[in-house]
């Protein structure tokens, strides 16, 4: 899931085309066209804040100076501010592995539209440790977990 509209993203990839590259401004697009699928929240940061940086300053994209990193940036009040860094977005991919209840719930889907059922009207929980989780949030770190096998 996006978390900024369709219309948003593109009024940023077109203020992008100043900085970007047509190379670089098409890789972005065809990311941004399969995230719905792949829910790559990477992709949809890089673009934004590639937009939000070149506000403020001179930014380089995977090139020149940045090299093989995301972003290069220097100000444009103080040329000396300047950064190199790599966008990314927390994942879940770890929890794959521990529960994934993708192909479960797809299966609960397919058996619900089979019996003619609407599939939206079907939830499927598999509860975990989040009442823990919360707890201790101020104290230790807990691990999260999924109560299925």
């Amino acid at each position: 899931m996006a978390i900024f509209s369709r219309r948003i993203l593109q009024r940023i990839i077109n203020e992008n085309a100043r900085i970007l590259s047509d190379g670089q401004l098409r890789s972005h697009i065809k990311r941004l066209n399969r995230m719905h699928k792949t829910l790559e929240l990477g992709d949809e940061w890089e673009v934004v804040l590639l937009n939000a940086f070149s506000k403020v300053g001179r930014v380089t994209h995977e090139e020149g100076l940045a090299g093989t990193s995301d972003l290069y940036f220097e100000a444009h009040d103080d040329p000396s501010n300047k950064f190199l860094a790599d966008i990314t977005a927390v994942s879940d991919e770890g929890f794959k592995k521990f529960g994934d209840f993708d192909k479960l719930y797809e299966e609960l889907r397919k058996r619900v539209e089979e019996r003619g059922f609407n599939p939206a009207h079907f939830h499927l929980d598999v509860q975990g440790n989040h009442q823990e989780i919360q707890r201790g949030r101020y104290g230790e770190a807990v691990k999260a977990r999924l109560y299925m096998p």
